[in-house]
């Protein structure tokens, strides 16, 4: 009798607690994985965002040094463009001025050897020629002092040739020879040289004629 009623009232109870228990437990058992794989996915998904962006910065950064180094590499290839120019422009400038020197050296070699010339027909100005004021008006030399001796008064009247107390016209000034030039380049000082002295040996030579004809006994043998 007492189990009999204890399984007609109890057990239906007991039933009920454990499958009352039984919804709870698999409730919160389905709530637990549902939420754990949630929290698993956005995990995931922000480790992936994360290894991305990390992947991203590093890609940016290999390729900023990547383009860095070709800037480096192109700046250089252009600074050893610009130094092979200037190489080229040194040693055309070089060339230019050994041109120069040479033409030069030329030019200085005829006109030493044109008045040693003409000092050898009687100039008396020899090196002096090339000198603007080492050639006195007489020809001779400037260190050497010039002896002038009164003429005869008899002679005073007698008029010497016209051309022997004209003298020889002037040449160009310095500037003319320049050509337009800035200055007054070495050739041109080089032939204003030589026709100052040519200058001064022609006066030379009329004063010698002039020094003959009043003091003609002054040059008898």
């Amino acid at each position: 009798m007492p189990v009999k009623w204890l399984l007609t009232h109890l057990l239906p109870g007991v039933l009920l607690c454990a499958l009352l228990g039984g919804g709870a437990w698999w409730l919160h058992h389905q709530g637990y994985t549902s939420g754990f794989n949630k929290a698993k996915a956005a995990g995931d998904t922000a480790l992936a965002n994360e290894k991305k962006a990390r992947a991203d910065e590093r890609q940016q950064l290999a390729e900023k040094g990547q383009q860095a180094l070709l800037d480096v590499r192109e700046r250089e290839h252009q600074e050893q463009v610009r130094a092979d120019g200037l190489a080229g422009q040194l040693a055309d400038r070089e060339q230019q001025l050994q041109q120069a020197q040479q033409l030069l050296s030329l030019n200085i070699q005829k006109a030493v050897s044109d008045d040693n010339q003409a000092s050898q027909q009687g100039s008396q100005c020899g090196y002096n020629g090339l000198g603007l004021a080492a050639c006195s008006s007489t020809g001779r030399p400037s260190d050497t002092p010039v002896v002038v001796t009164p003429a005869p008064v008899i002679q005073q009247a007698i008029k010497p040739p016209r051309e022997m107390v004209t003298a020889a016209p002037m040449p160009p000034a310095p500037s003319a020879y320049a050509g337009g030039a800035k200055g007054l380049p070495p050739a041109a000082l080089l032939r204003h040289a030589a026709d100052y002295g040519a200058w001064c040996q022609t006066n030379a030579a009329k004063l010698r004629a002039l020094d003959v004809f009043f003091w003609p006994e002054g040059h008898k043998d």
